[in-house]
């Protein structure tokens, strides 16, 4: 009878991490790992009573120190995969949110997206020395040029639609976050989050510097709408902003307010990108599009990575005489005109190349021992199979999953078979996997890989 191992591995935002984990489960199948990957709580629960596998965490606080305990007590092994490692403004502050030392204990292994982020993590939590990995981040695989085909239909689709057109992606959660009316830090404070003192004052400078621009790019936005020559406009809200704002405000403007579907196929549709110092500046870059950064005060502390590696704008005459200027290149042109900022982001991002992040990432934890299960011991056989969703769905009827939270269900949303089963079948002819895994369905939330 066949023995594996199972990794354990939760989403919080579907858009930003859904195609990159599945591309990871697909790779971690053919090595023979089972993957129960779906919903954070989902995948907890989901874990009870489950033999011991690798939980991959997404940031280690010490505010999650029970949890981490907890986990552990069971058996489980656990590695924290970042997805803010790639790019912050300020070390110190990651590290202070981010990787907890009490809880950097509890942590296996950190997968850290560059050589930047390693350097900085030992240099602010010097015991984590041991524990690096520089793996880079599987969301940034699925950019790669043999693998983004898996966009190609979706921004066919949106081209078609809507004609050329200049997308906008906003990054204001600390100052728009869905359902939230209180201030972000003094919420953060209240909860345990963050620390008073230093670390709060830089963190309401910080949301101090997106409210004013936030306000900037409004007036810029609204001032392009109404110039000749300008184009559409498309604007994606972040996944966690309060999109019903921005639906009000652009409205009697003419603009479009799109979330639905992966950033990455809109950023393969559009013309060019334009962001607020957005981790999506840097997609559409490796996606070879031509990206543009609002960046109204340009020597704030705040100016970061995406801002960097990006044109800078400060008006609706530099978008339009930017996007001007790259309206029409094929992607070869777009991408050579922007290698230096390409050669920069190598220090942030290790898998811009091969090896892809998830094969880094299953060599950095199969050193670990762990116990080789039957699939009906980890849950996943047929025989087995209604008896565990009865279970699994009773338990988180009786706790609340993800799935009942209006801020989780606009992040993540009821994951199909086909969000899953169609990329790999088109990774699978574009020849990146040697063939398609097995997928169990527990919930809307939650899947297994095998």
């Amino acid at each position: 009878m066949v023995k594996r191992r199972i990794l354990y591995m939760p989403i919080e935002t579907k858009a930003r991490e859904l195609l990159g984990k599945s591309f990871l489960a697909a790779r971690a199948a053919a090595r023979g790992w089972i993957v129960v990957m779906g919903a954070q709580k989902d995948t907890r629960e989901f874990m009870r009573g489950k033999p011991a596998g690798f939980y991959v965490e997404m940031s280690i606080p010490d505010r999650k120190i029970p949890r981490l305990e907890q986990i552990r007590g069971e058996g489980h092994r656990i590695a924290n995969l970042c997805e803010e490692s790639a790019f912050y403004t300020n070390p110190e502050d990651y590290c202070a949110r981010k990787l907890g030392p009490g809880a950097l204990s509890l942590v296996d292994v950190l997968l850290t997206a560059g050589e930047r982020n390693a350097r900085d993590v030992r240099e602010h939590r010097p015991g984590a020395e041991g524990k690096i990995a520089v793996t880079g981040n599987p969301r940034f695989d699925v950019l790669l040029p043999e693998l983004r085909g898996v966009y190609a239909p979706g921004a066919e689709a949106i081209e078609r639609e809507l004609g050329p057109f200049l997308l906008v992606n906003s990054n204001f959660v600390r100052v728009n976050a869905y359902g939230r009316d209180q201030d972000t830090v003094e919420r953060w404070l209240e909860k345990g989050r963050i620390n008073d003192g230093g670390e709060v004052e830089f963190l309401r400078k910080h949301a101090e510097f997106k409210r004013r621009q936030m306000a900037g790019l409004k007036t810029l936005l609204e001032e392009l709408a109404t110039m000749p020559g300008a184009g559409k406009i498309v604007f994606r809200p972040h996944p966690a902003e309060d999109r019903d704002m921005w639906r009000q405000w652009a409205e009697p403007l003419g603009i479009d307010v799109h979330h639905e579907g992966a950033a990455n196929a809109w950023m393969m549709a559009a013309d060019a990108v334009l962001h607020p110092g957005c981790t999506t500046g840097i997609e559409g870059l490796l996606l070879d599009r031509a990206v543009f950064s609002y960046v109204p005060e340009p020597d704030s502390e705040f100016v970061n990575e995406p801002d960097r590696i990006s044109r800078w704008v400060r008006s609706a005459e530099d978008v339009v005489e930017g996007v001007a200027g790259v309206r029409g290149l094929n992607r070869d042109e777009v991408r050579n005109s922007f290698a230096s900022q390409r050669t920069r982001l190598e220090d942030y991002i290790a898998n811009m190349e091969r090896p892809y992040a998830a094969d880094r990432i299953l060599d950095a934890i199969e050193s670990f021992d762990l116990p080789e299960v039957t699939d009906a011991a980890a849950g996943v056989a047929t025989s087995g199979l209604a008896a565990t969703m009865r279970n699994a769905i009773a338990r988180l009827s009786k706790r609340g999953s993800a799935s009942q939270s209006r801020r989780g269900r606009q992040k993540l949303g009821d994951i199909e078979e086909q969000d899953i089963a169609g990329p790999l079948e088109i990774w699978l002819k574009a020849g990146v996997l040697a063939g398609t895994p097995k997928l169990t369905k527990f919930s809307g939330q939650l899947w297994a890989i095998h």
